[in-house]
């Protein structure tokens, strides 16, 4: 029999008495985690007899008074036990109160995965019974109730202050500009005046639009703003296409190289030393990762890839690219309708979100009519696709806007609908040159007339110190408000 796994296939602890020592007073001092892992860990499932009676005592204790005990409750319960045994109970519990708590986010995360992992041992061999039997739809339902417990037995630091209290370190923080490190920037003007200096950790932000017009490069480009701007570890995860796709993108749009002259031939001598020596200065900074051999990803595999490179590499992300949110499913799955399984996608992408990144995602909206394309208009969050629902959780909605005329003069229009943290129905310009990767503020080039965007009459041009060559220049496009 494998050592540490009992005749029922459930796991004893795999750790040293010490570990297992420091375990039960961190289960004790805090009341949120012992009340997350505290509930999957039995007293067999301790080697030492006398931390065994500790946690057994600590659970009755918790369930006739509500809450796991302090460790110098457990001394008191030590004098009161038997006679016999009252020597060892105490030296044990004398033991727990002295051990120290070493490497503490590493024991949260040992025993929180010996509680999941204990999970799936019960569940799988209960499912094989109910399925051998002919149970089937009960093995179902069972499997179900456990991926819902395997989400659940996670322990996350709570996000909480005293807000009375706090007001100095709050203070602090804005005066050094350290809250500023809160956003991350898009590098488009308009945009981030709009999200007060960039998309926010904890924010999710959507771009929606047809398909085929900028969706992927769009997030690209957050990705590019993020770590070339701000140096800001990006993590990217791709959905849809290879990997290898989305590095010759960026490579187009890092080095303004020609995007199919990347992909066919690669970098020529003088742009390669130039990438070489900028990319120095970026090593570590993003992490792509494609994710395409599934039909049914959810947030937590992106979850495990991110702890997995915390783990391997304590690298962790500011902000989190998932190209798109579309092509998840909630982790509740399977679902029997698409718009359900959208809808859960998006808000456990929110979940994700609020775990201390700033997330950008993409989303389709309805097909267009026949000759859309050629039709200035502006497309709304309504329009989305298959589940408005899902969309309902994002802090912000943008939507990217362009005919086939705009595309051919390399423009395209942005309408930020909405924003929670501040008023938004903002439409502006941005050129948008896709053989080289690149969307980037409109004033980089020139301005359009904001009286002209407001009224619908045309996106007017005006020159700011560089005259676009005229094959450039946009020619009577016009852009109705509804």
């Amino acid at each position: 029999m494998e050592q540490g796994v009992d005749v029922h296939g459930e796991q004893r602890l795999p750790f040293d008495i010490e570990f297992q020592a420091a375990l039960i007073r961190l289960l004790c001092e805090d009341a949120g985690f012992g009340a997350v892992v505290g509930k999957h860990l039995k007293g067999e499932y301790f080697e030492d007899e006398g931390l065994a009676w500790a946690w057994r005592t600590a659970q009755a204790h918790e369930q006739r008074y509500g809450d796991l005990p302090s460790v110098p409750t457990l001394r008191q319960y030590a004098m009161m036990s038997d006679p016999r045994l009252r020597q060892l109970h105490y030296a044990t519990a004398v033991r727990i109160e002295r051990t120290p708590v070493r490497d503490e986010q590493f024991m949260r995360d040992s025993a929180v995965d010996f509680c999941k992992r204990n999970i799936f041992t019960a569940t799988v061999r209960q499912c094989a019974q109910q399925y051998n039997s002919g149970r089937v739809e009960d093995a179902y339902e069972q499997l179900a109730r456990a991926t819902d417990e395997l989400e659940k037995a996670t322990w996350r630091t709570p996000d909480a202050t005293y807000f009375f209290d706090d007001l100095a370190r709050r203070n602090t923080l804005r005066l050094c500009g350290e809250s500023s490190g809160y956003a991350v920037a898009t590098a488009i003007h308009e945009l981030d005046r709009l999200l007060g200096g960039g998309l926010k950790k904890g924010e999710l932000g959507t771009w929606i639009s047809y398909p085929k017009v900028g969706k992927s490069t769009m997030l690209l480009t957050m990705g590019v703003a993020a770590t070339r701007s701000q140096m800001r570890p990006t993590a990217h995860f791709i959905f849809e296409g290879a990997r290898k796709q989305a590095e010759d993108r960026y490579e187009a749009a890092f080095t303004q190289e020609a995007y199919q002259e990347v992909r066919t031939r690669g970098l020529e001598s003088s742009a390669f030393r130039d990438a070489w020596e900028q990319y120095q200065y970026l090593r570590g900074l993003l992490w792509l990762q494609a994710m395409v051999e599934e039909w049914d990803y959810t947030a937590i595999e992106i979850t495990e890839s991110l702890r997995a490179q915390k783990r391997a590499k304590n690298w962790t992300p500011d902000l989190v690219i998932v190209d798109y949110g579309d092509l998840l499913s909630g982790r509740h799955k399977p679902y029997r309708s698409e718009q359900q399984k959208q809808k859960d996608a998006f808000r456990d992408l929110k979940m994700l979100a609020s775990r201390g990144y700033a997330l950008w995602t993409a989303s389709q909206v309805q097909r267009p009519k026949e000759g859309a394309e050629d039709d200035a208009h502006w497309i709304f969050a309504r329009q989305i696709a298959d589940c408005y629902e899902k969309v309902r959780v994002c802090d912000f909605i943008g939507s990217l806007n362009q005919t086939n005329a705009e595309r051919k003069h390399k423009v395209m229009r942005i309408f930020a609908e909405l924003y929670r943290d501040n008023e938004a129905n903002l439409r502006f310009l941005v050129s948008c040159d896709f053989s080289v990767m690149r969307i980037a503020s409109g004033k980089d080039l020139w301005s359009p007339s904001m009286a002209d965007l407001q009224s619908g009459t045309g996106l007017g041009m005006q020159d700011k110190g560089r005259t676009p060559k005229t094959a450039d220049r946009p020619q009577q496009l016009t852009a109705p408000l509804t």
